[in-house]
């Protein structure tokens, strides 16, 4: 039995998806595998259940043994600690996503990796402990990304999956693995599978979906064309394929698939918002019964103040349904006081606070320094050249899709103009659909004809843009023919279109294997010659140097029908 397993790692909360297939039973199976904590990392402090998530965060503690040396807690025991009002530390590490392609400290000497890592521990722990016998030899890993994640990021990602020993890994857009889950749904069901087929039919044999994954840190909008082939089928005894899904990435008729800029923005920022009233709100009860400001607070305490109210207005967007009112009882010791300050707050409240992150009614046009929801879907479009009538459907998926007023502006603004539909389990959406990638679904991205610049993008450094010799590119230096990068064990070469190496919006046109066939050491140069032909097409090799022996790296492609106009 062939397994892929998908792994989200969100801002939030991380899921673990496994989808596996048995032919003679015609047995398909996807499900959320539970989160398994080692006794190691609980450190007695909490009896730990298992649960379809793992949250996000990691919570530091000083070891009250070793004075500067911390105590590092994971998951659900993290969050457990810092909901703890004892605990003034502000020692909690969340929205990592944000900075994985940063190699500046965090605080106390952890950086994003360190965290991810972390994460991607549990992760591989609760996969190897529900499996009785050992994994097959056909498993795959697929882990995912935010759509327009910078290429640092990505590599930063891949580069700490890998150094738990899997080499069977691959990374998918968190939008692109939604739209997955959700043509599976549509797939398995007879019914709705005719209904999208003959859509397809209709629309000169493709489809255009935009999907709007608004998660806790990132929303991410993607306009996807795409079309889908094939059956349920079986590729051999084992394992279940048949559908192929084909994206139409290229431009065509001034239309584009295409993601939004990597925007940081999502859940937090809704949290940040409210903290930010529910701070006045105890500011001015503060005033009114001491005649004091927070503005006089220590530093320190105003910072540890700004962290709880973060977390009580997350607590409260959890919760909201039928009516929830929001109460703080606030320690005297975090203002100044002897006794508790109680401050209360509705729905109807908070709505009034984040309405302008849902849409800036104030706004003129699309502005992206003045971030909305709203804001980013339009000017996605705009990107991509589609308007939202051109779509065939809207969906939307993400933690944050579960709010009344983010469903209120979607169904407002776009309803009438597409058909708009909600994920039911968004929380799950994008680890079912990474498994199904290469496994349920074969992907398949069409070679385009480049009208741009084309980059290797490389997995030991940045990406480096291709021309002709000497000749410059938009926000590039000159190019020269040879670049000398440090190499893994094994090597993957990304050809990407953009307009520099720095661009938000780049995609990767073909994918490239370079495997070392003798042990190398860490360190050693590889060359990488690249020629531009007389009919601009382009030429790749690679060399090994060592002082023992020099080889070529094949190139696990036969041609290279790129072009450079």
């Amino acid at each position: 039995m062939a397994r892929n397993y998908g792994i989200d790692l969100g801002t939030t909360n991380t899921v673990v998806c496994k989808f596996e297939s048995l032919k003679g039973l015609n047995f398909i199976n996807l499900d959320e595998i539970d989160i398994v904590y080692p006794n190691e990392l609980s450190h007695g402090y909490y009896n730990v259940n298992n649960s379809k998530s793992l949250p996000s965060v990691v919570y530091l503690e000083e070891d009250p043994d070793e004075p500067g040396k911390y105590i590092r807690y994971i998951g659900e025991v993290a969050e457990r600690l810092s909901e703890n009002p004892e605990n003034t530390n502000s020692n909690l590490f969340i929205n990592t996503k944000r900075l994985m392609s940063k190699k500046e400290d965090l605080g106390f000497g952890v950086h994003a990796r360190d965290i991810a890592k972390d994460l991607y521990s549990i992760c591989f722990y609760s996969i190897n402990r529900k499996n009785i016998r050992p994994l097959p030899a056909s498993q795959s890993f697929c882990v995912t990304r935010p759509a327009a994640y910078n290429p640092f990021a990505t590599v930063a990602t891949m580069d700490v999956v890998k150094e738990f020993g899997y080499s069977n890994v691959s990374s998918l857009e968190e939008p692109v693995a939604a739209l997955l889950n959700y043509l599976y749904l549509l797939l398995e069901n007879p019914e709705t599978a005719e209904e999208l087929f003959e859509m397809q039919r209709k629309n000169r044999g493709y489809l255009a979906f935009g999907i709007i994954d608004i998660g806790g840190g990132t929303t991410d909008v993607k306009i996807q064309k795409f079309s889908i082939k094939g059956s349920r089928e079986y590729e051999n005894d084992d394992f279940a394929t048949g559908y192929v899904v084909t994206f139409h990435n290229e431009e065509e008729d001034g239309k584009q698939s295409m993601s939004n800029p990597y925007e940081a923005f999502g859940g937090l920022d809704f949290d940040k918002e409210a903290a930010g009233y529910i701070i006045q709100k105890l500011d001015a009860e503060l005033s009114r019964q001491y005649g004091k400001s927070l503005m006089d607070l220590p530093r320190n305490q105003s910072s540890n103040l700004w962290s709880k109210a973060m977390h009580e207005a997350k607590i409260f967007k959890e919760r909201m349904q039928y009516g929830h009112v929001g109460i703080w009882d606030v320690p005297g010791e975090y203002v100044g006081t002897d006794n508790r300050i109680r401050i209360e707050w509705t729905e109807e409240e908070y709505n009034t606070w984040v309405a302008p992150l849902c849409k800036n009614e104030h706004e003129r046009e699309v502005n992206i320094r003045k971030l909305s929801i709203f804001s980013i879907i339009e000017n996605t479009l705009k990107r991509a050249n589609y308007t939202m009538e051109e779509l065939d459907c809207l969906y939307v998926t993400g933690g944050m899709s579960y709010y009344r007023p983010i469903r209120d502006m979607l169904e407002r603004e776009y309803s009438s103009k597409v058909r708009v539909k909600f994920s039911e389990n968004p929380l799950t959406d994008i680890a079912r659909g990474a498994a199904l990638y290469n496994s349920y679904f074969q992907i398949d991205v069409p070679v385009s004809t480049l009208n741009e610049g084309v980059m290797i993008d490389n997995p030991c450094g940045a990406p480096v843009m291709l021309a002709p010799a000497g000749h410059k590119l938009p926000y590039s230096d000159d190019i020269v023919n040879k670049i000398v990068i440090t190499n893994p064990v094994e090597m993957h070469i990304d050809i990407l279109n953009g307009t520099s190496i720095y661009d938000s919006n780049m995609r990767v046109i073909k994918r490239l294997w370079a495997r070392k066939l003798e042990p190398t050491r860490v360190g050693t140069p590889v060359d990488i010659h690249f020629e531009i032909t007389e009919e601009h097409g382009i030429s790749l090799s690679f060399h090994v140097r060592q002082s023992e022996n020099s080889y070529e790296i094949p190139i696990d492609a036969d041609e290279y029908d790129l072009k450079i106009d």
